[in-house]
């Protein structure tokens, strides 16, 4: 089993639309493919992490390096782990119409990342919990 954590700069600011086709597009990819994680976007901004077969894994990467939605892709962790610790593939997004959360199952709000329920396992690694929490604290200091 293999976890990567990538960073990534958005093509363009994003609108809710394009983060909702981003995600449509994502959740499917994802599940297909057997790799679980999470994704958080903010201003242009993404921190991946991904599980599954280091192949399926390494096929993801170059899906996003050839997506119209990421350049500037930069690999920051890239190693074999025993266990996933994501149940499924997550999204998190700062969007200013809260119901379209209750929409999308795997969708989360970006401020409750670190506590969400369906992540508790998950920001139980140490590896895991502090890139998420180096990306959160980078939004809270520019903000």
């Amino acid at each position: 089993m293999r976890r990567v954590v990538l960073f990534s700069t958005a093509t363009t600011d994003m609108s809710e639309s394009d983060l909702m086709d981003m995600y449509d597009f994502a959740r499917t990819n994802t599940a297909e493919h057997d790799v679980t994680g999470l994704a958080i976007y903010y201003k242009k901004n993404f921190c991946h992490i991904r599980e599954g077969d280091t192949n399926e894994i390494s096929r993801s990467i170059v899906r996003t390096e050839q997506s119209p939605w990421h350049y500037n892709l930069s690999i920051v962790s890239d190693g074999e782990v025993e266990n996933r610790r994501f149940p499924k593939w997550f999204m998190a997004v700062d969007l200013e119409h809260a119901e379209t959360l209750t929409e999308k199952p795997q969708l989360l709000d970006l401020l409750q990342v670190l506590d969400h329920p369906d992540l508790s396992f998950a920001m139980e690694d140490l590896a895991c919990r502090s890139f998420v929490e180096a990306f959160l604290a980078d939004i809270v200091q520019n903000d």
